[in-house]
């Protein structure tokens, strides 16, 4: 048996709020939040807090309409982005009201992230509450914190893609340590203040001789928020506007008398018509049911129907339908991603989708459907081979279904320390350009990143396998290096070196000077890519090769007793001060240099052999022999 839930959404108007220290709906382009939404007061530019198209609906929670885009948060950076939206405020009670959404599990953990808090006027570190999520088990948690002081976490899970309203409040009490921090989750909008579903009165109190003056949102997560109001009152941050959706109509009983098939159904809108359909096979789409009967559900939302037996028919599906409202099928939001667990562990696959309720979730693994699994998250506890496989998610409602994408599990018994396969390489890159920086390791999973300037600085929010530095100045020149690490050990990559060039050096002078060109063209290597190289082996890869490169040597280092041999249709360029000690260079055939070409000055004719390279300073070769 099968029940048809519709949507019937009535806008209503509501007075404006009483007073609002600050409100957005997010009505800036896509983009980081502190310069894209930097006209509205938004500072702090990082990749971990940004705007993304679209909003989050808080209509069905009782809100008026969403409008803009919103904010999206990631785990590229968890660098925080913040408006200063009062000068402090001290006294009376500080309302802040949200749409959250929490688009997937990347980033939690069981100690929990901060997702967004109020601050200190003009302060980075003075906390007075935060919102905080964390994983436990398989299950999304949230919680409130006053002055960061520990967490107190609300017993109910948030599902992965659905959209809640989270209400806080911090409220000045005169005296000492006494000051009431007090958190909703999906209240009543409209209407008075409801009681609190967790309050902090202990602990020490936040700072009032300045007072509360700035919004925060930090990345690290991987969540969605919208609809953002700051007020002192209540009703400042909770408006009505939207009308959550009726109760969802049941059948309760069918069964046969001789009259027919009695169907009796509970859960309707008072007095409201309805619509009993029935078709052979549930599979078929809602405009091939029939209608059976027509009634109106009494005030108390009830109904009972008899349908006459049609003769022949071996089975019947039934559903209550509401009369006159239109049903939207369904439409895959989130999509589950590809995992990688040990043996024994717990992977959590989430799927969301919009279209009218109710929405019936059936998961397949490798094309089969899973027993019991038919709800928008997938929790598969102690792992094991056999759970390896392909899953995806069917989301269906009476007018249509979706398919989710195809997500694979990987299950690994191997408990191996990470291990570097490719180090980061040296560049060397105009100013104002960008480097990127990247390495590629190997060992259980999950592998964090951490990016290193000048051996033991870490970079803040360079936490990813590729490290990407825009619009570089002199400032970012040096070594870099990254540290990657699992819960089994950790390996060091070595130094890649980073040289910034003026915006001149990427124009090579290809005259020559001297006697080197011998009535010939030089063309050296022109006609083949440019290549930075920071160590003898690479050196060796791209000068004792036939095909043409340019060769930027980016930092000193040893030829080890080496014979470097450097092959014709070759440019070699020193960048800065390199110093290259001992071994030797053999320039074989014809090798075509030129002095301004080189910026290294060659006393020898071509062919030439040096025998005895002493060094390499300041960009000239000295050779003797």
């Amino acid at each position: 048996m099968k029940t048809l839930l519709a949507l019937a959404v009535v806008l209503t108007t509501c007075a404006a709020p009483a007073a609002l220290f600050y409100s957005s709906s997010i009505n800036y382009p896509a983009g980081n939040l502190g310069t894209v939404g930097s006209s509205d007061g938004w500072s702090g530019s990082t990749s971990g807090v940004t705007v993304e198209e679209g909003s989050l609906d808080g209509v069905p929670l009782g809100l008026p309409a969403s409008t803009g885009n919103k904010i999206t948060l990631t785990t590229a950076s968890s660098s925080g982005t913040y408006n200063p939206f009062n000068t402090g405020i001290r006294t009376g009670a500080v309302y802040y009201s949200f749409l959250l959404r929490v688009n997937s599990t990347s980033g939690l953990d069981a100690n929990g992230k901060v997702v967004t808090g109020l601050l200190r006027a003009g302060s980075a570190s003075s906390y007075y509450v935060d919102v905080w999520l964390r994983l436990n088990g398989a299950n999304v948690e949230i919680g409130v914190s006053k002055l960061r002081a520990g967490v107190t976490w609300h017993s109910a899970p948030l599902a992965v893609g659905q959209t809640y309203l989270v209400v806080v409040k911090y409220l000045f009490v005169t005296g000492s340590n006494n000051d009431v921090v007090s958190f909703w989750l999906n209240p009543a909008t409209g209407g008075s203040e409801p009681p609190a579903d967790l309050a902090i009165s202990t602990g020490g109190d936040g700072n009032d001789s300045t007072g509360i003056g700035r919004c925060y949102f930090y990345g690290g997560t991987s969540t969605s928020a919208d609809e953002l109001r700051i007020g002192s009152e209540w009703a400042d941050v909770t408006p009505s506007g939207g009308t959550p959706p009726p109760p969802v109509p049941r059948i309760d009983q069918v069964f046969l008398t001789p009259e027919g098939v009695v169907v009796r159904g509970s859960n309707g809108p008072a007095n409201g018509a309805f619509q009993l359909v029935a078709a052979t096979s549930v599979l078929l789409p809602l405009s091939q049911w029939s209608v059976v009967a027509t009634g109106t559900f009494n005030s108390a939302g009830e109904c009972v129907l008899t349908n006459a037996i049609v003769p022949g028919l071996t089975q019947q599906f039934f559903a209550l339908r509401l009369s006159g409202v239109t049903l939207v099928p369904p439409q895959i939001t989130l999509h589950p991603t590809n995992q990688t667990v040990l043996v024994g562990g717990t992977a959590v696959l989430a799927a969301a989708a919009t279209g009218s309720a109710p929405l019936s979730w059936q998961w397949f693994f490798n094309g089969a459907p899973l027993t019991a699994a038919t709800s928008a998250t997938l929790t598969l506890t102690n792992a094991q081979p056999a759970h390896a496989g392909n899953y995806f998610a069917v989301v269906s409602n009476p007018v249509g279904s979706a398919t989710s994408q195809v997500a694979t599990l990987t299950v690994t018994n191997l408990m191996l320390p990470p291990s570097i396969l490719s180090q980061p390489q040296s560049l060397a890159v105009n100013e104002g350009q960008t480097a990127i920086f990247s390495v590629t390791a190997t060992g259980t999973p999950p592998l964090r990143f951490q990016w290193f300037f000048n051996t033991n600085t870490p970079l803040a929010g360079a936490t990813n396998a590729t490290l990407t530095l825009s619009a570089v100045t002199t400032n970012d020149a040096g070594a870099y290096s990254v540290r990657v690490t699992n819960d089994y050990g950790t390996a060091l990559s070595g130094f890649a070196f980073l040289t910034v060039l003026p915006p001149s050096s990427n124009t090579v002078d290809f005259s020559h000077v001297g006697f080197a060109a011998n009535g010939m063209p030089i063309t050296g290597g022109a006609a083949g890519p440019v290549v930075y190289v920071g160590s003898a082996s690479q050196l060796e890869a791209y000068s004792d090769v036939n095909p043409p490169y340019t060769i930027y040597i980016t930092n000193s280092f040893n030829l080890s007793g080496m014979s470097t041999h450097i092959r014709n249709n070759k440019t070699v360029i020193g960048v800065g001060n390199v110093v290259l000690t001992g071994g030797g260079s053999k320039m074989e055939g014809v090798v075509e240099l030129a002095e301004e070409m080189l910026h290294m000055p060659v006393r020898v004719g071509v062919p030439a052999f040096v025998t005895g390279l002493s060094d390499v300073v300041s960009n000239e070769i000295h050779a003797t022999g």
